[in-house]
């Protein structure tokens, strides 16, 4: 224990709660060169966090081998950054934007990623503000609509900025990805950006699962009219619109998908 540089008072971590703690043992991990071991050894502790834990390999997969090294990429509800941190590993000379709406979350991002972006707004359809679900307990759940939460959870209602991608972005910029985790506002982020999608063509991996607000019919709609195919991060696919809408009805498998022209 005594090789990890702790934060200097561990009482402030718990005092904070376990999710302050967890998050000082991730950062931690990461300057030790562990995370990925220490994201292993959590995935066996149940079938939602082995799931979590291949999606997030096959992510890296796949920004590795499609990401040039100055292409595009968007990042939206960064949260930690670890997304963000692959693309700009895989694409370092790539304009980058991101968007977190929690404000301890993105004035961390700040520090870490100078080279990035980073916008404390929420993505949605339209431009403004709106309420904001911060569930403090479990902030990865935390999103512009209600869904599902762990037992037990805290939530507080913050007003944040929002945007929508064709408001907000220069009319030069052109990603080549766009990543999107929102807890159950995907279809207001894609209505916000349906321009920008038909018009540069990226790829655009979304979560989508059950628990969050969006219709999967109208998310899967958005896809065809575009003229993307979906597929989940292990490869399967593509789906047609009833395996899709089975998968999230019925067998929850997948909640991490890959929509390419």
């Amino acid at each position: 224990m005594g090789l990890i540089r702790w934060p200097k008072r561990i009482d402030s971590c718990l005092n904070g709660g376990r999710m302050s703690l967890v998050r000082s043992i991730d950062r931690a991990a990461r300057r030790l060169g562990i995370a990925d071991q220490l994201k292993y050894v959590r995935s066996r502790t149940s079938r939602v966090r082995r799931r979590d834990y291949l999606d997030t390999i096959h992510m890296r997969m796949l920004f590795a081998f499609v990401l040039r090294e100055n292409a595009n990429c968007i990042d939206i509800g960064a949260h930690t950054g670890a997304i963000l941190r692959e693309m700009e590993r895989c694409a370092p000379q790539g304009r980058h934007y991101a968007f977190e709406p929690i404000p301890e979350f993105y004035e961390r991002l700040l520090l870490d990623f100078p080279g990035v972006t980073i916008s404390r707004a929420a993505v949605s359809s339209t431009s403004g503000t709106a309420t904001f679900k911060y569930v403090r307990t479990a902030p990865g759940y935390s999103g512009l609509l209600s869904r599902t939460y762990p037992r037990g959870a805290k939530t507080e209602d913050i007003l944040v900025p929002v945007v929508s991608l064709d408001d907000f972005l220069p009319p030069d910029y052109a990603p080549d990805l766009i990543k999107i985790d929102v807890e159950g506002a995907e279809h207001l982020v894609l209505a916000g950006a349906e321009r920008l999608i038909r018009a540069c063509r990226p790829i655009v991996v979304f979560e989508h699962g059950f628990g969050g607000q969006a219709p999967p019919g109208d998310v899967y709609a958005f896809f065809a009219r575009a003229k993307f195919r979906i597929f989940d991060l292990d490869g399967h696919g593509p789906y047609d619109k009833a395996t899709f809408l089975r998968e999230y009805h019925v067998h929850k498998r997948h909640w991490n998908w890959v929509a390419h022209p």
